[in-house]
């Protein structure tokens, strides 16, 4: 735990200018790129660190982004601060028009060509910072009594690395320009109540990319479920049964005729209706033997239509009963075979973390309709993830990442899945 407390504090009113603090900070070390909806309060200065790693784990629209710190120190500062614009009148007076801007240039030697690409990806402003000097003392922004959030930045971007020489190596470079009127004016630092730089050992996120290991494989395959109903009373002509399924019609409004003078002639016609609407009803067949009525349902539907109970809307004197529920319907279980790994360096994390990446709730999988498919089981096979689901034969299925909240908690710490990938169930 690391709790802050307001350092020192400033205003854009005019002052006494007795002195009680030498508080400002030192030689930046470290920022938290934040976007326009980052605040915090009081209350999350008793323990700062927490809840900023909570904030690097956040949703990308609302997730702060640390650059620099002990993962990547800055080797190199640059201080390219404008002159101030004092405008000179005819007669010689001065008139001040604004503070300069800081320009500041930072560099580290750590990350390589990967880091490189990160910084760069941060092109335009529209991200404020918190700066954290190499004591752990950060700056931000007062907007209320007991609310702060991030400095302001006008402009930030990623300059061409520095290519190595034979006496320098290799350095990434991030810029931030800003101006000092809300530095000065509404600025204050915090200070660690105890120690010091537990911020910076916060580091950012690494990406993750899935890749198949191996085409899927079919386990099972599906199984239609069976269910029945008896024709009981056939009725008056004119009369009419109608045969559902969870509510829906599978054969429509069948209506007695002359023709149908027994329950087998009657039932044989609704089997037949049934059959016939198919390609309407969603899949459903039947035949009957003798008075009743012998379903079939879609393969599609598998197992979801064990139990349910077929049902039926009579009018006149028709009858049915003895509804069978449908049994012996299996669904199509299928695994998805996966390799991830980080998207730079390609290290095998299954293999690394073999226990914490076997969580449902890292992965997320979607059928050609985008609709969400909850999968049965995960393990971790021969250094890669199988995930088992009612995944059907000849569709594609789109599997991304989970949130990098929910891969925290798994143990899966200071990572994100940040690709997606389409697999074909053959």
């Amino acid at each position: 735990m690391s709790a802050f407390i307001k350092a020192c504090k400033t205003s854009d009113l005019l002052k006494n200018t007795g002195i009680d603090s030498q508080i400002s900070l030192g030689p930046a070390a470290m920022f938290f790129l934040c976007p326009k909806n980052f605040a915090f309060t009081d209350a999350d200065l008793e323990d700062f660190t927490t809840f900023m790693q909570g904030k690097i784990n956040a949703p990308a629209a609302s997730r702060v982004y640390p650059i620099f710190g002990n993962a990547a120190p800055i080797r190199g500062i640059t201080n390219n601060k404008e002159n101030d614009v004092i405008s000179v009148q005819d007669d010689g007076a001065q008139v001040f028009v604004r503070y300069g801007f800081y320009n500041r240039m930072f560099n580290t030697t750590d990350g390589g060509l990967c880091y490189a690409k990160s910084l760069q990806s941060f092109k335009e402003s529209g991200y404020g910072i918190l700066e954290v000097d190499k004591e752990g003392k950060f700056v931000a922004r007062k907007v209320s009594a007991g609310n702060y959030k991030a400095l302001p930045v006008d402009f930030m971007y990623s300059p061409s690395p520095d290519m190595a020489t034979l006496k320098d190596p290799f350095k990434s470079n991030f810029m931030i320009s800003y101006s000092p009127s809300t530095f000065v004016a509404q600025g204050i630092v915090f200070a660690e109540v105890e120690g010091a730089g537990a911020l910076l050992d916060l580091s950012g996120l690494i990406d993750l990319e899935t890749s198949e290991f191996a085409s899927a494989e079919v386990v099972t395959g599906s199984t239609a479920a069976v269910g029945h109903l008896t024709v009981s009373a056939i009725g008056a002509d004119g009369d009419s049964i109608n045969v559902k399924v969870n509510g829906v019609t599978i054969s429509g409004v069948v209506v007695k005729t002359a023709a149908e003078t027994t329950a087998t002639l009657f039932a044989a016609k609704v089997a037949a209706y049934i059959t016939a609407a198919s390609t309407l009803n969603g899949g459903y067949t039947a035949t009957n033997t003798g008075a009743v009525l012998n379903f079939t349902g879609p393969t599609s539907l598998g197992a979801s239509l064990n139990t349910v109970l077929p049902t039926s809307v009579v009018t006149g004197t028709a009858a049915t009963s003895t509804a069978v529920a449908f049994t012996g319907g299996v669904t199509t279980s299928s695994k998805i075979k996966l390799d991830v790994g980080t998207e730079c360096c390609d290290e095998n994390i299954v293999e690394a973390y073999p226990t914490e990446i076997a969580h449902l709730n890292n992965f997320v999988v979607k059928n050609e309709d985008g609709d969400v498919v909850t999968p049965t089981a995960i393990a971790v096979v021969a250094e890669h993830v199988e995930i088992t689901g009612p995944f059907i034969s000849g569709e594609t299925y789109t599997v991304t990442g989970g949130l990098a909240s929910d891969l925290y908690t798994n143990g899966l710490i200071g990572y994100e899945i940040s690709n997606s990938l389409d697999v074909t169930i053959p």
